[in-house]
């Protein structure tokens, strides 16, 4: 447990101590063999001699085994218990690391006491409990703040210079400072001091009443078993052993450590660039990656939220971040930079566990903002909102995580991304493809990069020349602000208000509310959650019972079918829990009542919900035509999906099988309010047969010298042009 160096009585048993407590245990059997001499003279010789031969045993034993105790506590290798871990450490290393209690300003009080190099084990552990005479600080009348005086008087258990808490760690850890962080923060600004933790729900004594490490199955390693609630009086919840051992913890080839969450040919040096010696569990925590957080946050607790359930989803059908996905595990670094290059997720890429609280379970990370600049809280910037934390894999890297998918056909563009659909769950998920850059989809300043338009100009096929027209409203208010759109959205939401990825992407056990459910830093222009339930909520993962057969992914709320179809329609008729997600925020009668003949559910535009998708003239909601199969003044309607007509729900920006406007005939144009309305068209979609674009057209039409909306394009095996004249018609067009 302790070194040896020159001229410091550091050892606790030295040879010559070890002599003299043989030598006077031979004494005590000579003294005992005198007695034995003369009790005959007493008592009867064999009764004496039965009666003293019972007692010299009894002792021989005692003498024995307290000898042999003593041999255990002197040759037993205490660092060696975690597998030699502790050189390797930050508190064990020489070089760069090192514990070293000079820092705190403190150390040593006594004049030629001397100094300890870094990590040596009398950094904490004081055998001898003064120097040149003097109890070194921390002690009674000189203590940090945080301490009291009982709790500095030492020594403690184990030798410890403190009482065996936190506090003894923060005596150190508050008076770091590293370059452009602040006083008590760690390097990377992941630790951020005490007063931090102690608001945080892990570290708030009010709110960690679960807080304590419950031990891993099994577990023959001292930190890797279960805690006592209390220890020597201290109270253990809390405090920083339930997720670090200050010692380390190290395996060895073929006894590695949690090798179902990291294999162990990604315990090495060579493989995994958190790892200072192989099979050294980083960061001193006492499992790796997810199998820390796992062992609080599953079915057995302490924990209330059981997490494992929620990315056990992904592997049992449903979909999920691939936190368990062991061919990604090995890859995290808690300073990599952004856009992250480096497929993988953990916990710590989306909490920070020093810092997390209920109302804001994304605070305390770094995190990529709207214009792609990193930003860090650590250096002053304010505290993400959960869409900023997406940005880390989702947004300019988003290719080295989910890769976009081409989709060639005729009349498409044979670079056409297949973004945001997916069909299957992904496992492994680091096969998945389907990506596109959300940054880019959600920033409103952004502009289309589409330039291939065939015979047509580039600006012809860009949504968005000059800015985003239309997205969902995450990093900002919508385009939208239509009175339709006022009166179909439910909950409270309307044009001015946003919401964030986690309203959409999220766990099932929210499908059934209507409106938000994002709980986290939320902005003045957010709806609080209206989600009530005990499931816990988050991106972790989502199974939405199936409909038909088919099953919804990327970990969605609730179902959204994006079967697209091809000669023919994809459904045989209309079932709402087909598009029960958009159903969430999005009044469902506006999309499914028709006021035209011959169903007169509704009276006109201004009876009940509507869309902008509408005809006044005729009273035709288009939406009811096209997916509850509701035609007026036509043979058929259709039972499509949402998807075929707004393939990319996220944004527009990357629409590249839509047309917006013809340079070459003035009848046909974009918007006037720019507005593109989330219409772009799915892959099945093609170019109309009756005129000579190279894509779908959605726009502005002039036709008999009046102005409408209109759009022309072969769907399910018919072309088709249509001309509308919507509500907001003198706004929009011409």
């Amino acid at each position: 447990m302790f070194r040896k160096y020159p001229n410091k009585n550091l050892n606790l048993t030295t040879e010559a101590q070890r002599t003299r407590r043989h030598r006077d245990f031979k004494s005590g059997l000579n003294s005992l063999n005198g007695l034995i001499r003369f009790f005959p003279q007493c008592l009867s010789v064999s009764v004496a001699y039965n009666f003293l031969l019972k007692i010299k045993l009894i002792l021989l034993i005692f003498l024995v085994a307290v000898d042999f105790f003593l041999l255990i506590l002197i040759y037993t290798p205490i660092v060696d218990a975690t597998g030699g871990a502790f050189p390797y450490t930050k508190h064990g290393g020489v070089a760069g690391n090192g514990v070293d209690r000079s820092t705190t300003g403190n150390w040593p009080p006594a004049s030629g006491a001397g100094t300890y190099q870094k990590g040596e084990c009398t950094h904490c552990h004081e055998p001898h409990a003064s120097f040149g005479g003097d109890e070194p600080y921390p002690n009674y009348t000189n203590h940090p703040s945080f301490m009291t005086q009982e709790e500095a008087q030492g020594p403690d258990p184990y030798l410890l210079f403190a009482d065996d808490n936190a506090n003894l760690c923060w005596t150190c850890h508050e008076t770091f400072q590293f370059t452009g962080k602040p006083l008590g923060w760690g390097a990377y600004g992941f630790y951020q001091g005490r007063s931090v933790y102690l608001s945080s729900t892990h570290g708030d004594p009010l709110k960690n009443a679960n807080m304590l490490w419950p031990g891993i199955s099994g577990a023959t390693v001292h930190p890797r078993k279960a805690r006592p609630s209390t220890l020597n009086g201290v109270s253990q919840k809390g405090i920083c052993l339930n997720c670090h051992t200050p010692h380390g913890i190290r395996g060895s080839e073929g006894n590695a450590y949690d090798t179902d969450a990291v294999p162990e040919s990604k315990q090495l040096t060579t493989s995994n660039p958190s790892v200072t010696a192989d099979y050294l569990i980083p960061r001193q925590l006492n499992a790796w990656e997810e199998k820390l957080c796992e062992t609080c946050h599953d079915a057995s607790g302490p924990a209330i939220n059981n997490i494992q359930s929620e990315i056990d989803k992904r592997s049992l059908g449903g979909s999920g971040h691939p936190v368990d996905d062991t061919n990604l595990s090995g890859r995290h670094v808690v300073n990599e930079t952004f856009p992250i290059t480096s497929k993988h997720v953990e916990c710590y890429d989306c909490h920070n566990p020093h810092v997390i609280k209920s109302s804001s379970r994304v605070e305390g990370l770094r995190y990529v903002d709207i214009s792609g600049v990193p930003k860090d809280p650590a250096a002053g910037d304010s505290q993400p909102y959960v869409y900023q934390i997406c940005f880390k894999c989702h947004g300019d890297g988003y290719a080295n995580f989910i890769p976009a998918k081409t989709h060639p056909g005729p009349g498409l563009n044979p670079n056409h991304s297949n973004h945001p659909l997916r069909t299957s769950t992904g496992n492994p998920a680091s096969g998945n493809t389907n990506g596109s850059n959300k940054r880019l989809e959600f920033n409103p300043s952004s502009t289309s990069s589409q330039s291939d338009c065939g015979s047509y100009q580039a600006s012809d096929c860009r949504p968005s020349p000059s800015q985003n027209t239309a997205y969902h409203p995450v990093a900002s208010t919508g385009r939208n602000t239509s009175a339709a759109i006022q009166r179909q959205l439910l909950a409270g939401l309307s044009p001015d208000k946003t919401i964030m990825c986690t309203d959409c992407h999220n766990s099932e056990a929210t499908g059934s509310i209507q409106g938000p459910v994002t709980e986290s830093n939320l902005r003045a222009t957010d709806l609080p959650s209206g989600y009530a339930g005990v499931s816990p909520i988050g991106p972790h993962g989502s199974q939405p019972p199936s409909v038909g057969g088919y099953q919804t992914y990327r970990i969605l709320r609730a179902n959204y079918n994006t079967t697209l179809g091809g000669a023919t329609e994809p459904f045989t008729s209309y079932n709402r829990d087909n598009f029960a997600l958009c159903f969430l925020c999005h009044n469902e009668e506006a999309f499914t009542k028709q006021c035209g003949d011959p169903y007169f559910e509704c009276g006109s535009w201004t009876d009940g919900p509507k869309t902008n998708f509408y005809s006044t003239l005729y009273d035709i909601n288009l939406h009811a035509t096209h997916i509850a199969k509701k035609p007026v003044f036509a043979t058929t309607g259709t039972s499509t999906t949402c998807a075929n007509c707004h393939y990319n729900v996220h944004s527009n920006i990357e629409a590249a099988n839509t047309m917006y406007n013809d340079s070459n005939d003035p009848n046909w144009k974009r918007p006037l309010d720019g507005g593109t309305r989330l219409i772009n068209f799915s892959p099945i979609v093609g170019a109309s047969s009756w005129w000579t674009y190279s894509r779908p057209f959605w726009g502005c039409v002039k036709t008999t010298g009046i102005w409408r909306k209109g759009c022309d394009f072969n769907c399910h095996g018919f072309d088709m042009e249509l001309w509308y004249s919507p509500p907001n018609i003198a706004d929009s067009c011409y």
